[in-house]
């Protein structure tokens, strides 16, 4: 592995530990009593809390929904990945998916 792609996962692991105000994570594996969405609780689903302005949301790994998720009217949010690979939002639902 090439040293400078060391770095750049040890770089981004450290990121991802360093604690952020008004952050949520998100992880579908997480199957363990006592979610709050902190970093060592997250939640294992968008269905589990109510999106907020001026949060950010990491998700882990592929998050798999059937549900929209609904951001009309929202402000300041952001989605985003942690862990050592991009997160993929892969929504399976009828409707139409949309972000404004």
């Amino acid at each position: 592995m090439n040293k400078y792609l060391i770095q750049a996962i040890i770089q981004q692991a450290t990121l991802d530990y360093v604690p952020v105000a008004n952050t949520i994570y998100i992880d579908q594996t997480n199957d363990s009593d006592g979610r709050n969405g902190s970093f060592s609780k997250p939640y294992n689903s968008f269905s589990e809390f109510t999106i907020e302005d001026n949060y950010i949301y990491k998700i882990k790994g592929t998050y798999t929904t059937s549900t929209p998720i609904s951001l009309v009217e929202k402000t300041a949010v952001t989605i985003g990945s942690y862990g050592l690979s991009l997160a993929k939002f892969d929504y399976t639902g009828a409707d139409v998916f949309a972000v404004k």
